[in-house]
């Protein structure tokens, strides 16, 4: 997909403004994980371990959220018809199969749409 010079500079503006918050919530992350398996291994009853475990979903749901608003930001920037290359692009490597970020598929999965 070719982008043109101006979007270039605005997705590098993008993943530089976004990189700080990134950081932040890794640290949140590693931090939260960290507490709940302190606590367990100190012998935590359950109304903790269920605490320190919500923040953990609290601090991954913030991510999820991150990286959504990301990429609506770069789906912004794109045209429609680099809208469209994009996802005949994911097509293409989804039904391949092979490594994916959720793991190994074996063989062609249901198409993504966008």
């Amino acid at each position: 997909m070719k982008l043109t010079d101006a979007q270039k500079e605005t997705i590098q503006s993008q993943r530089e403004a976004e990189k700080t918050a990134r950081k932040a919530l890794r640290q949140d992350q590693q931090a939260a994980l960290s507490a709940l398996h302190n606590a367990a291994a100190a012998g935590a009853n359950e109304a903790e371990l269920s605490a320190l475990a919500d923040e953990v979903g609290r601090v991954h749901a913030q991510q999820a959220l991150a990286q959504a608003k990301s990429q609506q930001a770069f789906l912004a920037i794109l045209t429609a018809e680099q809208r469209q290359t994009l996802a005949e692009l994911k097509n293409k490597r989804f039904h391949k199969g092979g490594v994916h970020k959720e793991g190994f598929h074996k063989g062609p999965r249901t198409a993504v749409t966008q």
